[in-house]
């Protein structure tokens, strides 16, 4: 949990029984590369106004999911990038991984890179991901705020979640993560049976009008022995030039 204060203005960071432990920004703004690293417990940000406070919570932001300012790229750089580590307990984090084919690790890394090109990249634990899923994951992780927003009171995804805590549904999450995971491999393992009819199909096709066009022509067996002759030396031509080659 932390917070960043300045003339009578502050900005607040709720980490949600999580541990935001590390926050590294390279070309944003004004700072070339900084690395900040969090302690237990409750953090303050304080000083005077344009000390770069809202940077760090404006890059912290990026890699949440907000929009980006291409402007905001450091003078002189082509690219930005900002990668922020959580130490997380949540049953809802690991569900968004497994539901994404995002591996579980130790820590969550979130990262996003943004170029002057307009081309901006998300990153979970390392796996390319869109920018709505860093939106989507953050909802487990941070409340990012002002004074006069609503934080995420009014998002249907943090509402479901204080309902599913009220009703006490761990058990019930629990079983539909095993039945939803359970329906996806065996969706993926419908689509390869697809794919490969289609393919049978296909072969079956080629196949076919190969065996037309052989009857068509009604080869002989010494015109087929022939044939099949001039075919192997032809499949051999190439190392048959360059024994020639090196004689």
């Amino acid at each position: 949990m932390g917070a960043f204060q300045s003339n009578g203005f502050s900005f607040g960071l709720f980490v949600k029984h999580n541990m935001l432990k590390h926050l590294q920004i390279i070309n944003y703004a004004l700072i070339a590369r900084t690395e900040v690293e969090f302690d237990q417990g409750f953090t303050v940000i304080t000083g005077e106004t344009g000390a770069g406070k809202s940077i760090l919570l404006e890059a912290l932001g990026l890699v949440l999911g907000s929009r980006a300012n291409f402007n905001s790229i450091r003078k002189g750089e082509e690219k930005c990038a900002i990668e922020a580590s959580f130490n997380y307990e949540s049953e809802a984090v690991d569900m968004f991984l497994r539901q994404n084919g995002l591996d579980l690790l130790s820590d969550l890394i979130l990262r996003r890179e943004i170029t002057r090109s307009g081309r901006s990249r998300g990153f979970i634990n390392d796996s390319p991901v869109s920018i709505s899923q860093l939106k989507e994951i953050s909802v487990f992780l941070v409340d990012l705020h002002g004074q006069q927003e609503n934080i995420s009171l009014q998002t249907p995804n943090y509402q479901l979640k204080q309902l599913d805590a009220f009703a006490q549904n761990k058990t019930l999450l629990e079983d539909y993560l095993k039945a939803y995971s359970s329906m996806r491999s065996i969706e993926k393992q419908l689509n390869q049976l697809k794919e490969a009819a289609v393919q049978v199909r296909k072969d079956e096709d080629y196949f076919s009008f190969q065996y037309e066009e052989l009857n068509t022509v009604n080869l002989n067996e010494e015109e087929f022995e022939g044939l099949s002759n001039e075919l192997g030396e032809l499949e051999h031509a190439e190392e048959i030039q360059r024994s020639l080659t090196a004689v």
